[in-house]
């Protein structure tokens, strides 16, 4: 094992990542000194009336359709300014799934669809589906648990700003996201080198074989355990592997689909751990950060084992 090489390849995920990290801080701080909110709530009404939520949540929710992780920050920097309570930060972190999955269709669909054609495409649905669910879900709770907030019947119009006045908002916005940005570096570093080390010392490896021993349990022909097994590795390997059982006759598009749903499940730990945890934790810090990946395992897994059942005895 080389030491050496998983610090500098932390080093390149760290200074990938925490640029677009400040950026997105720094661009979310500029929007609400510019007004942007009162622009874009008015999108968000419907998801802001069923789950309770205040416009600072709606306006994330829609930025989780371009940035999950400068969704969280916003969160993040107004539940630190005590704008919003616990409760509605975890509400609204965790009825991001369906904006995120959405967004990274742009990166599966290219792979899964020349690999297995409808299959894969009936498999993304699946997915997108429980996303929704999820997010609906997440909401419905919301609107039991949050106080409903008061909704003016219009909003203000937002105040133009010149040249000279929009650099100073700019200004304002990097003085403004400073503290949050030092905690996100502080929190993201370590836990993204110690994430790595962890790669390096096999400790994910450790735990895909103890996962992989006990997927007995899961009603999949004994060919679908090689995409159970891929998917630790990496979800474009799961496919890559299922494109070819399903190619060669091996196994029917029913065995396909439900041994990558189960395949999604045994790895969402290691998933969340490898790719997740960074940012989680570096935003939200690691008691708020690991509650809120557990808590969106936990939320997600019900839906999947209902569809897997679904399939498994109605197809």
């Amino acid at each position: 094992m080389n030491i050496y090489e998983a610090i500098l390849s932390a080093l390149k995920y760290t200074l990938g990542v925490i640029p677009l990290i400040i950026s997105g801080i720094i661009l979310a701080t500029f929007f609400e000194k510019i007004g942007f909110i009162q622009k874009l709530t008015w999108i968000s009404k419907p998801v802001i009336r069923y789950g309770h939520l205040s416009k600072i949540s709606g306006l994330s929710f829609i930025t989780a359709f371009a940035s999950p992780t400068t969704a969280n920050a916003i969160l993040f920097n107004h539940y630190q300014k005590r704008n919003i309570n616990t409760k509605e930060l975890f509400i609204s972190v965790l009825s991001h799934s369906f904006p995120s999955i959405l967004l990274n269709s742009r990166y599966i669909l290219p792979i899964i669809l020349p690999l297995l054609g409808n299959v894969g495409f009936f498999y993304f649905m699946i997915i997108l589906f429980v996303g929704l669910m999820k997010t609906v879900c997440v909401l419905t709770i919301g609107k039991f648990i949050l106080s409903k907030k008061k909704r003016p019947s219009t909003f203000e119009p937002t105040k133009k700003v010149n040249q000279e006045s929009i650099v100073n908002l700019l200004k304002k916005s990097v003085i403004t996201s400073l503290p949050l940005i030092k905690k996100v570096i502080i929190l993201t570093t370590p836990i993204t080198f110690l994430t790595f080390v962890l790669i390096e010392f096999k400790l994910f490896n450790i735990l895909e074989v103890y996962l992989k021993d006990r997927v007995t349990i899961i009603p999949i022909p004994s060919e679908g355990l090689s995409i159970v097994a891929a998917r630790f590795a990496h979800g474009f390997a799961a496919y890559t592997v299922a494109g070819n059982l399903l190619s060669e006759g091996i196994m029917n598009s029913k065995e396909i689909i439900i041994s990558l749903l189960t395949a999604n499940i045994l790895a969402s730990l290691i998933t969340a751990l490898r790719v997740s945890s960074p940012s989680f934790i570096g935003i939200f810090g690691f008691n708020l950060g690991l509650k809120l990946m557990m808590l969106s395992i936990l939320i997600k897994i019900p839906f999947m084992i209902g569809i897997i059942l679904m399939l498994f005895y109605f197809w």
